[in-house]
């Protein structure tokens, strides 16, 4: 009984019209899982190329942040260039002469007398060489300070690196008084070291006359 049973549902299993409707339905359900791929796969896609943009765009936010101080140093490098050349053209000094002539004209206006000149030009540079001066002055405390002041506020740039007492005679007093400045290399290279000693005796004997001063 039961193998007749069995005969029959493997006859209907292999029957042409069983066999079609599998196929049929098979073949309906390839464009539902196909449709089912491609809106998992565009869902996911987009989240994952939304989530790329996103990031990319805080990287570029993020470059920005930084290069807002950037901007505009272009020009900040163009000015501060244009002080540099002017720097150098107005108050470097070009000759040990034109060092001397400023040096006593500032003694000359403030009325003291300066001894005991000397330079002493250091080792050149890849832009400027020091150039330091050590001078006797004489004076008054006020000729004195102005003397002093008027080196600091000298067309020509001056740094005062020392100020010693050496004496006091009447109402006067005598200070040394070491002062720098800055040369270029290819200007004080072009004046030997001992040529200094010449410009500093002319230093003193410009100062050798009668000082008008400040009383």
């Amino acid at each position: 009984m039961m193998n007749g049973i069995g005969s029959k549902w493997l006859e209907r299993l292999h029957s042409p019209v069983t066999l079609y409707v599998a196929g049929a339905a098979v073949l309906t359900m390839i464009p539902l899982i196909l449709a089912s791929w491609y809106i998992v796969d565009r869902t996911f896609g987009m989240s994952a190329g939304e989530s790329v943009l996103s990031g990319k765009r805080a990287q570029v936010a993020s470059l920005g942040a930084q290069l807002t101080p950037l901007r505009g140093m272009a020009g900040e490098i163009s000015a501060t260039r244009t002080a540099i050349d002017s720097f150098y053209a107005n108050r470097v000094p070009t000759s040990y002469s034109q060092l001397t002539g400023s040096v006593g004209e500032v003694a000359t206006m403030s009325g003291v007398r300066l001894s005991q000149v000397t330079y002493e030009q250091g080792a050149p540079g890849s832009d400027l060489v020091e150039v330091s001066m050590d001078a006797g002055v004489n004076g008054n405390y006020r000729q004195v300070m102005r003397f002093v002041n008027g080196l600091e506020r000298d067309r020509l740039f001056y740094v005062i690196r020392a100020v010693s007492f050496a004496g006091q005679q009447g109402g006067s007093v005598n200070l040394r008084v070491r002062m720098s400045t800055w040369m270029k290399p290819g200007d004080a290279m072009r004046y030997p070291v001992e040529s200094t000693a010449a410009n500093a005796a002319a230093l003193v004997v410009q100062q050798a006359g009668p000082q008008p001063g400040v009383r």
